[in-house]
C-alpha cells in the first residue's frame, strides 16, 4: 500500500512538471535561439585589405590602391583582379551560414581551431576592421559549404562558401598573372591577329664567344615585312641586317613565332621591383639579349621590348643556372613593367639562331622537278 501511494505522488509530480515545464517547450526555446544565430554580412564593397594566416605558415596579404589589387609579399607586382573578386564573392555568401555548433571541443573537428583553422582578416584600406574570420574545412553534409566561425568567439557556423578554403592560399603566384607582356596568351585568337601585325624585328645579341667565354660576341639581326610585289600577293618578310643576309628569303611562319614568343613572354619567378648591378640590366652594351618587336595594332603603331640580362645564381652551388634575370616593356600598364623577372635560361638561343634557320626552304617536289632532265 506504501509503494501504491508512493507511486501516485511521482506520478503527480511528473504530471506537474510536464504542465509548467515541458520539455517540447525547451527544445524550442532552444531551436529559436540556434535560428536566430546568424553571421553578420560583409561589406564587402569596403574591403581595403585581406590578411590570409595558415597555421604554421607566412601570412599573405593583398591591398587595394587606386582601385587595384597588388600584392604585398611581391612588393607590390599586381594581383590578378578576377581572384579576388572570388574571394569576396565567398565572403559575400556569410550572411547565409547556418549555425552548427558552440562546442569549442569541435573546433579541431571542424578545423577552425587556432591550430588548424586560417585566419582571415579584412579591413578597409585604412586598416579599419571588418571582421576577423577562422576558416576550416569543407562540409560534407547539411550546406556542404564550409566551417567558419568568428575570430574569438566558440559558435561554428557553415557558410555555403564552396570555394573558400580553397582560395585561401598563400602562394604569391596563386594571386599574379605570371604574363609579362599587355597579352594575354590564353586568348589565342588576339595573339594569332598582334603576331601577324608584327613588322619588324631587332634582335641584339651579346653572347659570349664558344672557344673564349671572357669574349662576347656581339651579333645583331633585323627582320623587316615588305608589302606584296604582286596585287593579292603575301607580304615577305626579309633580312635587313646583317647586310651580307639580305637576298633570303624568311619563312613567314617562323618570324611569326618569334613575334608570338614576345608577346607570350611568362615570369617563371618575380625577383623584384627594382634591378640592381648584378641582374646585368642597366648597361644597354652589357645586355645579354635585346628582342624590339614592332606592331600596326589598329592603325597605331606600338614597340614590345624583351631585355634578358645575367643568370641567376643557382640555389645549390655547382649546379648549372636555369634562369636569368629579365625585364619588359609594352604600351601601358607602368606598374608591371617596373618588375624584374626570371626567365628561362635557354630563351636567349631562341632568339639568336640568326637569320639562315628563317630561311624559306625550297619545296623538295618543285626542286626535283626544276631539276629533271627536259
Amino acid at each position: 500500500m506504501k509503494n501504491i501511494i508512493l507511486g501516485f505522488l511521482l506520478l503527480a509530480q511528473i504530471t506537474v512538471w510536464f504542465v509548467i515545464d515541458p520539455p517540447w517547450g525547451q527544445r524550442k526555446a532552444r531551436t529559436d535561439i540556434v535560428d536566430q544565430k546568424k553571421l553578420e554580412a560583409v561589406a564587402t564593397d569596403q574591403v581595403g585589405r585581406i590578411r590570409i594566416q595558415p597555421p604554421g605558415l607566412e601570412s599573405l596579404t593583398l591591398e587595394k590602391s587606386k582601385d587595384r589589387w597588388t600584392i604585398r609579399e611581391a612588393q607590390g607586382f599586381p594581383a590578378t583582379e578576377s581572384t579576388v573578386a572570388a574571394l569576396l564573392l565567398e565572403m559575400d555568401l556569410l550572411a547565409k551560414s547556418g549555425f552548427r555548433s558552440p562546442k569549442s571541443a569541435m573546433h579541431d573537428t571542424y578545423e577552425v581551431s587556432a591550430a588548424k583553422g586560417t585566419r582571415l582578416t579584412l579591413e578597409t584600406a585604412d586598416a579599419k576592421l571588418i571582421g576577423k574570420y577562422i576558416i576550416g574545412k569543407r562540409d560534407i553534409q547539411g550546406l556542404q559549404g564550409t566551417f567558419i566561425r568568428l575570430d574569438g568567439d566558440d559558435d561554428v557556423y557553415v557558410t555555403p562558401a564552396k570555394k573558400l578554403a580553397s582560395l585561401l592560399t598563400v602562394d604569391p603566384k596563386r594571386w599574379y598573372d605570371p604574363a609579362m607582356m599587355d597579352v594575354d596568351y590564353r586568348q589565342q585568337a588576339r595573339l594569332s591577329e598582334l603576331s601577324s601585325n608584327c613588322y619588324r624585328l631587332e634582335i641584339e645579341s651579346n653572347a659570349p664567344d664558344p672557344k673564349n667565354p671572357e669574349l662576347k660576341v656581339r651579333k645583331r639581326f633585323v627582320y623587316e615585312k615588305v608589302a606584296a610585289t604582286e596585287p593579292g600577293g603575301e607580304a615577305q618578310w626579309r633580312v635587313v641586317e646583317p647586310s651580307d643576309q639580305k637576298e633570303l628569303k624568311l619563312n613567314g611562319l617562323l618570324v611569326k613565332g618569334l613575334a608570338s614568343a614576345v608577346l607570350s613572354t611568362r615570369a617563371v619567378n618575380l625577383i623584384g621591383a627594382t634591378t640592381q648591378p648584378e641582374y646585368g640590366l642597366d648597361d644597354p652594351d652589357e645586355i645579354r639579349l635585346r628582342v624590339r618587336a614592332r606592331f600596326k595594332d589598329d592603325n597605331e603603331e606600338t614597340v614590345r621590348t624583351l631585355e634578358i640580362g645575367n643568370e641567376i645564381p643557382p640555389i645549390q652551388a655547382g649546379r648549372p643556372s636555369r634562369f636569368r634575370y629579365a625585364k619588359s616593356s609594352y604600351p601601358g600598364d607602368q606598374l608591371k613593367q617596373r618588375f624584374v623577372f626570371a626567365i628561362s635560361n635557354v630563351t636567349p638561343r631562341y632568339y639568336e639562331r640568326g637569320p639562315a634557320v628563317l630561311e624559306q626552304k625550297a619545296d623538295p617536289k618543285k626542286k626535283k622537278a626544276a631539276s629533271a632532265p627536259k
